[in-house]
């Protein structure tokens, strides 16, 4: 009896296991390669380098797998590339297509090998450029066998690190807004950077460092940039400003507004440089001057300013308060006040005070001192060289005083070297010896600027790119 019924079960496993396989052979069948798709159609190589690619098959049910190394694979040239299993060797200098074969299907890779880059230079370390500006960077490339080309600007691939500051186009170089913003070029496996400014300035400065409002009522005030090569620029409608506290006081293009009683920092900020406004908003009265700046020069004849103070009131004319308010100066040494009147003493500066009924404005007082002291076009660095044009270099030191007035002081200002060794200067005249770094202070009137000076020093980039080789 148990012979019979295991026959039967083994026939019946039998016809469920072929049912199975033609079940599978047709879904196999069913299953039909649609198209391969290689990873990348185009690629450059520099002689001596490799670089894979990999081929997909795409079936009629939408699925995919990888059959690289199914594939078969030729060139058109073995002489400048050659090929095993997707892995591409450059040999030579030329172009070469690369076939993968599958199934009947076939993808092709063009393939162009350069000869290879050992070093990358560029002809400047940064750019300093205003909005819609375009500069020029130059890249030298030096090949393997020391050959150069002084134009490989023009087959690098660049890249800009924020493309609403700068953009970049065949190493043309365009501000679009204010900011910092870094380049890079690359050719081969070789690459440079170079930092790029726009619109940076060296300060902004504002007409008014106080405002008194009364409520609901406004004042305009002006911010000026100042620019490393000396010039300036009205930014007022440029500038992004902002309130401490805006149910206080608020502010638009430079207008500002006074909504409730109060204190409030206005604060205009301008590429990477700021400054601030005190605004004091109140319900009955407010106290204004008409300067908030003077400066004198002791060697013409006037040596006084009248200044007036007015108090307002929301409902009621200005008054003329100059005589019944208390005036007082930081450094009568400087500069003394009577009544509104001041008096320049000697060289230095000081603050007049004049307070009303609780309110009290300053006016900022220079004697012969400069407000500030610039170097034309010299931020925070130099480049230098002991050799070329680059050895010796000619600065201008300007000074600028509180009314607008600028003097070039560049022979009366002290000029020091921190490594005169490395950097030499006088009167402005700089000239460089050996490769190094040195800071050269310049001072004038009791301002003080400082800049560093590297001779024949790569920037940090190229020499962490050093460092990691």
């Amino acid at each position: 009896m148990l012979k019979p019924r295991l026959t039967k079960y083994m026939v019946m496993m039998l016809v469920l296991m072929l049912s199975i396989s033609n079940v599978g052979l047709a879904a196999a069948a069913d299953k039909e390669l649609s198209k391969i798709v290689v990873s990348k159609n185009e690629m450059s190589l520099e002689v001596g380098d490799s670089s894979s690619v990999t081929v997909t098959g795409v079936y009629s049910d939408n699925t995919s797998a990888n059959v690289t190394i199914s594939s078969s694979w030729s060139t058109s040239d073995t002489s400048i590339a050659t090929v095993y299993n997707g892995a591409i060797t450059a040999k030579k200098e030329g172009t070469a297509t690369i076939t993968a074969a599958y199934q009947g299907q076939s993808q092709t890779v063009q393939v162009k090998v350069t000869k290879k880059v050992k070093a990358l230079s560029k002809n400047v370390q940064s750019l300093d450029l205003r909005t819609g500006d375009t500069k020029e960077i130059i890249l030298t490339a030096t090949y393997s066998d020391n050959e150069t080309n002084n134009a490989a600007a023009s087959t690098a691939e660049w890249s800009t690190s924020d493309e609403k500051v700068a953009t970049v186009v065949n190493g043309k170089v365009t501000g679009q807004s204010a900011g910092t913003a870094v380049i890079t070029a690359k050719v081969g496996s070789q690459s440079v950077t170079v930092d790029v400014n726009v619109e940076v300035v060296k300060r902004v400065d504002v007409d008014k460092q106080q405002v008194n409002l009364l409520l609901n009522k406004s004042e305009s005030v002006k911010v000026t940039a100042t620019y490393p090569d000396g010039t300036t620029k009205d930014v007022t409608d440029l500038a992004e400003w902002t309130s401490s506290n805006e149910k206080v006081a608020d502010v638009l293009k430079g207008e500002i507004t006074g909504y409730s009683a109060g204190s409030a920092k206005i604060t205009a900020k301008y590429g990477t440089k700021s400054v601030s406004v005190d605004v004091d908003v109140d319900l009955t009265s407010k106290l204004s001057v008409e300067k908030q700046s003077i400066f004198f020069r002791l060697s013409e004849t006037t040596k006084t300013a009248n200044v007036v103070v007015t108090a307002s009131y929301p409902n009621s004319s200005d008054v003329n308060v100059t005589d019944q308010a208390t005036w007082t100066s930081s450094n009568e040494k400087v500069a003394t006040v009577f009544k509104g009147q001041i008096t320049a003493i000697s060289a230095g500066s000081t603050t007049i005070k004049a307070t009303y009924s609780g309110k009290t404005v300053e006016i900022a007082v220079d004697v012969d001192t400069a407000r500030y002291l610039d170097i034309k076009d010299v931020n925070d660095k130099l480049a230098m060289s002991v050799t070329g044009d680059n050895k010796s270099k000619t600065l201008v030191a300007n000074a600028e005083y509180i009314d607008a007035s600028t003097e070039n002081v560049t022979s009366k200002a002290t000029w020091t070297s921190s490594n005169p060794d490395v950097v030499y200067v006088s009167n402005g005249d700089l000239i460089a010896y050996k490769s190094g770094t040195a800071t050269i202070t310049v001072a004038y009137g009791g301002k003080t600027v400082k800049f560093t000076v590297n001779v024949d020093v790569a920037d940090k980039y190229e020499m962490d790119k050093k460092k990691h080789r």
